[in-house]
């Protein structure tokens, strides 16, 4: 099709889906979400356009842009843009032996914050289905000591995450960037994470809380279940 090789959609936003869209959406198989309950924001036309020509849903991969085009609903939503966009590019070689997919970076610097509440941030912030949170020590303006925030997240998961980062801490602002991450194939097993290197061996590492797990209720000191 006009020599596009592939054809990658992200999960739609389909707020309240109508029967058709409902329909259409089963019998592909097609990853949907909703922030929207109580407004229409997919027709069963536009379901069937996508799942048609996607080939594969997800974030968008790397690649070099070539063109880009947007189309604009005549409905006003509140808290996004009723935006349709389409990128057309080139992705770049990808190394044998490795995933990759994209990730995004939420950032924001804190320095009025009873640092009590770190702990409990981060725990909402995994729950919520970040893939990783870490705290930076940092010296901002006039010399007060602070912490910068960093989430990492899939798309899908962005806006709860910027939600909960406004409502549990005191921050004003939130940096966003996109990041390209190659990934190793893992699978686990027996409460092992077992990592598959593009050279054919694995690396194995016994999850921390199934190992802590195994050590409060036996004898075995937790450093060797991890070992």
């Amino acid at each position: 099709m006009l020599g596009i090789a592939q054809v990658q959609a992200s999960p739609i936003n389909v707020g309240r889906p109508a029967p058709a869209t409902l329909k259409i959406i089963t019998e592909k198989k097609t990853p949907v979400y909703s922030t929207i309950p109580d407004i229409e924001l997919a027709t069963p036309t536009g379901i069937a356009i996508i799942t048609t020509l996607a080939t594969s849903f997800g974030d968008m991969p790397c690649l070099a842009v070539e063109k880009a085009g947007f189309g604009a609903g005549e409905k006003i939503l509140a808290g996004i843009p009723n935006l349709l966009s389409v990128i057309i590019g080139t992705t770049r070689p990808q190394p044998a032996g490795y995933d990759m997919d994209e990730t995004v970076l939420l950032e924001t610097n804190i320095d009025d914050m009873d640092p009590r509440l770190y702990p409990y941030v981060t725990e909402k912030l995994f729950s919520a289905a970040a893939k990783d949170v870490w705290l930076t020590q940092v010296l901002m303006k006039k010399g007060r000591p602070g912490i910068v925030l960093s989430v990492l997240c899939a798309a899908q998961q962005e806006k709860e995450l910027i939600d909960i980062i406004f409502k549990e801490t005191t921050t004003l602002g939130i940096r966003r960037s996109l990041h390209p991450r190659y990934t190793l194939k893992r699978e686990k097993k027996d409460d092992e994470k077992i990592a598959l290197l593009p050279n054919g061996k694995t690396r194995k590492k016994s999850e921390f809380e199934d190992a802590r797990q195994k050590a409060l209720k036996s004898s075995h000191p937790l450093r060797n279940i991890l070992r």
